[in-house]
């Protein structure tokens, strides 16, 4: 069965991180939504994407070129679901495609629920059911570390390293390349080629990041090549304990949780001693200082609109120091993202 993966034009329901990578690059479950795909449905055919994706994932196909089309943000475990799905068949919720097989024109369309992930949010709530059962500490961990798998597993990738005095709480994932510096972590997802101190609660951390020094972030997802500044806070916790709030667009979101942090862009530069409201979005690219109370546009300097330049140079500079090239594609999508934020 040819098969692709479709990604909703921006803004969709995975901002800010669907503005600079499409949503099946994402973390659910400690695996990159890519891989859930893989392994329920096999390789996927072709992808139907934004144009900014395409020079990056080579696709310009149409709908018609598959047999079935999938919704980047299907949950994983409905993904089972579509395989005996119908020709002529389309599934629809909310008005968004959850999955068409066959001609999407004239199929027979059913309203359905429950498919799509409404938010980021759904991501981390993903973390409390980790797809590995068993422990496995392959990383270099010194003397005087904790690794507590009592209420779900650990794994530390090779490659990877854990200084003394840091406690690892399952379930926990440290990927290859990751430094864990005299930190706390409990519940998370660490990527590749992290550097992480402090504190971190049942958030993740995606490839590149720094968070290197003492602070808090609590179930938060921090994008790829973030960097978040000594003393920074991300607070999960309304004072009122009441349910937490994600505005998107022009919608007030439920998230359905007491405990929610924020969620916070690829190659967004959070300073020193920056305090994050619960609930909020910081947009990829942002620059922000102080304390964070509303969500923050996409490729702002501290507020103001961030010249595009010098924004792509310090993204040069960012990915440089993990010896990595901003190769072609990646500059065209940063391109083609600010323009959708800001305009040519």
């Amino acid at each position: 069965m040819r098969y692709a993966i479709l990604e909703e034009e921006y803004p969709n329901s995975m901002i800010p991180f669907s503005l600079t990578r499409p949503s099946f690059e994402l973390i659910y479950g400690y695996r990159r939504i890519l891989d859930w795909f893989r392994e329920k449905l096999g390789d996927p055919s072709g992808f139907i994407l934004p144009e900014r994706f395409r020079e990056k994932y080579g696709s310009n196909r149409k709908w018609q070129d598959f047999d079935l089309v999938v919704n980047s943000t299907v949950k994983p475990e409905m993904l089972d679901k579509l395989i005996e799905l119908k020709d002529g068949t389309s599934l629809y919720e909310n008005g968004r495609p959850v999955a068409i097989k066959g001609e999407e024109r004239g199929s027979r369309k059913i309203p359905v629920s429950g498919y799509l992930m409404q938010g980021p949010w759904e991501l981390l709530k993903a973390l409390k059911n980790p797809t590995f059962t068993k422990s496995r500490i392959e990383g270099n961990v010194e003397s005087y570390v904790v690794i507590d798998d009592s209420a779900g597993p650990v794994i530390i990738e090779n490659g990877s390293h854990v200084e003394a005095f840091s406690k690892i709480i399952g379930p926990a994932y440290i990927s290859s390349g990751s430094r864990i510096s005299s930190a706390r972590i409990s519940g998370s997802y660490i990527g590749r080629g992290c550097r992480i101190g402090g504190e971190v609660e049942r958030s993740i951390i995606d490839d590149y990041t720094n968070k290197a020094h003492y602070g808090f972030v609590g179930d938060t997802y921090i994008g790829s090549f973030v960097n978040v500044g000594a003393g920074s806070t991300t607070s999960n916790l309304k004072n009122t304990y009441g349910i937490v709030r994600v505005r998107i667009g022009n919608s007030t979101l439920s998230t359905g949780e007491v405990k929610m942090g924020s969620f916070i862009g690829d190659f967004a530069k959070i300073s020193i001693n920056t305090s994050i409201m619960a609930g909020k979005i910081i947009g990829a690219g942002a620059y922000v200082s102080g304390t964070v109370s509303k969500n923050v546009k996409p490729f702002t300097f501290f507020n103001r609109k961030g010249n595009l330049e010098l924004i792509i140079e310090h993204i040069r500079r960012a990915m440089s120091r993990r010896n990595m090239p901003l190769d072609r594609p990646l500059e065209s999508i940063i391109r083609g993202a600010y323009h959708i934020v800001w305009g040519k």
